[in-house]
Parts: structure tokens; C-alpha cells; sequence
């Protein structure tokens, strides 16, 4: 055997050595538990197991290449292009087979042509930005959603969450949630997912059952997967011409302050121009391809050793899911680390946060525009889980814990003690600059913080276990409140 060829099968051999070797890199897999993360085999983050496949693949067939007699240049070139043509084929596949989906939400730019014609008036007066967001409309689902852990290897033995729920979801004419809402309307509801009623029917939602048991008729316009300045667009074009006398604009802590949702005021207009980006990651994410490999990375993959200990769990991080003891029972409530810090910042540092500037600035716009169309606006502020539940157990929380938890999503923190005490010190600081923003303006602003969490310091899962969202009890908490503030205004009648 020539010389080349033994050392090409040498270094073949250690490129197969090499596939296995990789495979025994250890992650944190109480990190990717408390974040939610999928997880294979009981041991692989998604992310890094399909790296590895694809890794051991490359390593496979090139030391299959490397084992044959052929000049090396000529091999490593056939071996190049057949890589790079695979990848090319998937790639297209992937992205060709997006077009067979049926999206979830309908989105359409605000100076997209095909709006009406008031519409686009109101665009061009009112120079909004972004786009308008609903369901595919005139639809009805009828499905069974159970609280459950998101991930199969979570928590070590996961306590049971909410339950199973048979839930109906319908859409109107516009693609949004207004299952018993007839014309004229008095009241107008603009929001993300608390708004619409996520993860309850249609009857459990708390807009219908305020407008049960009020003199309100409302046109609810809230979407999931929207931000503020989405809000503000959708009540421009399809709340404006209601009628209504109140618009209530929700905002929720979790999500509209933060920066990408916040601030992006143009996500994918022309405005901007067409956002190449933006529309592959889009078109890659809702291929059918994907949606398979998701099913069966769900189904099978992540099944596989998903009852094995997790070594070290109760020790580091055992509070979560935190637990909310009652006379003769024990509500769960679990969240990501993200969601807990974004609580963390003091009030300085959120009152000049960029997110809170342009959020600020949007609710200005909702001010003024629902006032010129004879509207009186409301804001409803709905706190997020962890505010609402944490500091139901701050004295029993250990704080080296609690810091364990955080540090999976920020490195550097204070020590523990100062950690926690900071954190309750600030965990109000963002619904306290909304409220003096609120007096400062003049604006009519309802808190649901307190409520939620007496409901839930008494008996009532006001959240579900697995879901960041409100369940039946939750809303109806929310209808009762809102209720009562509208009869103490003198805003019913």
C-alpha cells in the first residue's frame, strides 16, 4: 500500500474517532430544563444535536472519500459539490414547500394597496407604520388544549398543571375574537393574546363576560403575537368606525416592553423595503418540512430518556415550579428565567429604556386618536406570572436559588442575598413608571396586578401551570375587576 493512501485512511479513521468524540460533549441540562429548551434523547439541546448530525455526516462521508484510491484533489472536489448541492436541494425544498402552509394569523403591511379604501385614508392621515394582524377570517376550531409541560424532559417530576380544556375559537368577518358581539358597539378592546382570551373559549374569554354581565357591547380587536404599535394600527382600521364611546388599550408587562416588540414599529413594510431576512427565516420556520421534523423531534426524539434523573435539580433550582400551598391543595406555576428578569430593572432604568420611550409614545398616539373619535380610552396594565406570584413566596424563596435561576439568562448578578433582595425591591418598577406616566397625563389606567394575586394567594389558579397565560378563573378575575371600575367611574351607563 503507497504511502498517500495509508496516511489518507489514517486520517479517515481519526475523522470516524472524531464523530463519536463529539458526541460525548455534556450540556447544562438543568439549563436547558428551567429554559424550556427541547431536548433529545434525554441529553442533546436541539440545536446542538442537529449540529452533530450534520457534523457526523460531513465527517462520515469525507472519511469515506478519503478511503478511496482516487487523487485526493479530484475526491475532496466530488465530495464538495455533492455537499454543497445537497444543502442547495434541502434549502429549496424547505423554502418552496412554505407556499402549501396555512398561516395561523393573516398579516398585511398598513400601505398595502389591497386595504379599502377608508383604510388607507386612515394610513395616510394618521402615517402609521408596520403592519395589521388577525386570524384567517370567518373561522370556527374546535379543539382539546391541555396545561403541560412544553418540553417532555422537564422538571423532575412535574407536578400536574391545569388540565384539559375543550376549547371553541372562532373569528369574525376581520379575523378577530368576537364569538356574540353584534352591532351597534359601545366599546372597543385592543391587545395581544390577554386581550383576545388565549388558551380559554370563546365564552370564557374576560371581554365576554364583562360584556355578560354589563350594558357593554364590545368589539374586541386583540391578537396573539402582537405589540403596541400593532395595537394601535388595528384600532385605527377596524375600530374607529364602531362607534364605540370606550376603547380599552391592555397592555401586558411580559412582552410590550421589551425592545423588539416595543420599538419595531416597521416590521415588514415598505416603509423599510422588503426585508430578505426576515421572510426566509419566516418561510423556513412555517415550511411543512419544518412543521415535520418539529412533530418528530416532538413525538420521538425528545421522548427518549425523558424520564431519566436530572442529577443536582432540587439542590440548584428546586422552587421551580414555584408552588402556592392552600389549606387542602398546591397550584404550580412555572416560567422561564427571561420572563423573571425582566422584572429586575429599577425605575430609572426603565423610564429611559428605549422600549419604554416608543411604548410611551404609542400610548400617546391610542390617547389622542381614540379622544378626536369621541372615545374615552382606558388602559388596562396586566401584570405578568412571576409579579404576580413571586412575591406570594419571597420569605420561604432561598436566595442562592433564585440567583441559580436568574444566572441561566444573565451571568453577572449581584450576589444572592443582594440579588433577591434587589429583585422585590424592583419587581413594581415597570408598573410604577406606566402608573406615573398615567397621573402625569391624566390618563384613565387600571391596574389588574393586585387582584390577580389575591385570587391566587386565596385558592384560584389565576394562571395555568405550563402557559404564561390567564386561565378561566384568571379571566374571570380580570371581567370582575374591570366590572367594578367601570361602575365606580360612572363609565356604564
Amino acid at each position: 500500500m503507497d504511502r498517500p493512501l495509508i496516511i489518507k485512511r489514517s486520517v479517515a479513521l481519526l475523522l470516524i474517532i472524531l464523530s463519536f468524540a463529539v458526541w460525548q460533549i455534556k450540556p447544562d441540562l438543568i439549563e436547558l430544563i428551567v429554559r424550556q429548551k427541547p431536548i433529545l434523547f434525554g441529553r442533546y439541546p436541539q440545536g446542538q444535536f442537529g449540529a452533530l448530525l450534520v457534523l457526523t455526516l460531513l465527517l462520515w462521508s469525507l472519511a469515506g472519500v478519503l478511503m478511496l484510491r482516487q487523487p485526493l484533489r479530484r475526491s475532496l472536489a466530488g465530495w464538495a459539490l455533492t455537499v454543497v448541492m445537497m444543502i442547495g436541494l434541502i434549502a429549496a425544498v424547505t423554502y418552496a414547500s412554505h407556499w402549501l402552509s396555512k398561516p395561523r394569523y393573516v398579516e398585511t403591511t398598513v400601505s398595502d394597496q389591497a386595504v379599502a379604501k377608508t383604510s388607507a385614508k386612515k394610513h395616510q392621515e394618521l402615517q402609521l407604520q408596520g403592519i395589521l394582524r388577525h386570524r384567517p377570517p370567518n373561522q370556527n376550531y374546535q379543539f382539546s388544549w391541555t396545561d403541560k409541560p412544553s418540553r417532555a424532559r422537564s422538571y423532575p417530576e412535574a407536578p400536574s398543571g391545569y388540565g384539559t380544556l375543550d376549547i371553541a375559537l372562532s373569528s369574525d368577518a376581520n379575523g378577530y375574537r368576537n364569538p356574540t358581539a353584534k352591532p351597534p358597539f359601545n366599546t372597543v378592546v385592543v391587545g395581544d393574546s390577554f386581550a383576545a382570551g388565549s388558551h380559554v373559549s370563546d365564552h370564557q374569554s374576560w371581554s365576554e363576560l364583562l360584556q355578560g354581565e354589563s350594558p357593554l357591547s364590545i368589539y374586541n380587536l386583540g391578537v396573539s403575537g402582537s405589540g403596541p404599535s400593532t395595537y394601535l394600527n388595528n384600532f385605527a382600521y377596524y375600530g374607529l368606525d364602531k362607534g364605540a364611546r370606550l376603547a380599552f388599550f391592555m397592555i401586558y408587562e411580559g412582552n410590550d416592553f421589551k425592545p423588539e416588540v416595543a420599538a419595531k414599529i416597521n416590521t415588514d413594510g415598505a416603509e423599510q423595503g422588503f426585508d430578505f431576512g426576515r421572510h426566509f427565516k419566516t418561510a423556513f420556520k412555517s415550511s411543512p418540512v419544518t412543521a415535520g421534523l418539529r412533530r418528530l423531534s416532538e413525538n420521538v426524539f425528545e421522548k427518549i430518556g425523558a424520564e431519566n434523573p436530572v442529577l443536582g435539580y432540587q439542590e440548584k433550582v428546586g422552587w421551580m415550579p414555584v408552588r402556592i400551598t392552600h389549606e387542602k391543595e398546591t397550584d404550580f406555576y412555572s416560567f422561564k428565567p427571561k420572563r423573571l428578569l425582566y422584572l429586575a430593572s429599577t425605575k430609572d432604568q426603565f423610564r429611559q429604556s428605549a422600549a419604554w420611550q416608543d411604548t410611551a409614545g404609542i400610548l400617546q398616539r391610542f390617547v389622542e386618536l381614540a379622544v378626536e373619535n369621541n372615545m374615552a380610552p382606558i388602559f388596562l396594565y396586566a401584570p405578568s406570572k412571576p409579579h404576580v406570584v413571586m412575591p406570594l413566596i419571597r420569605t420561604e424563596l432561598d436566595a442562592q436559588q433564585l440567583h441559580n435561576f436568574a444566572a441561566y439568562k444573565a451571568r453577572k448578578l449581584p450576589p444572592p442575598k443582594q440579588f433577591k433582595r434587589e429583585f422585590f425591591d424592583n419587581i413594581d418598577s415597570q408598573e410604577s413608571v406606566f402608573f406615573d406616566h398615567c397621573q402625569f397625563k391624566g390618563w384613565k389606567c387600571l391596574s389588574l396586578t393586585a387582584a390577580l394575586q389575591k385570587a391566587t394567594a386565596h385558592a384560584q389558579q389565576t394562571y395555568y401551570t405550563y402557559d404564561q397565560h390567564w386561565t378561566p378563573e384568571g379571566n374571570r378575575v380580570v371581567a370582575t375587576l374591570v366590572q367594578r371600575y367601570l361602575e365606580d367611574s360612572g363609565l356604564t351607563h
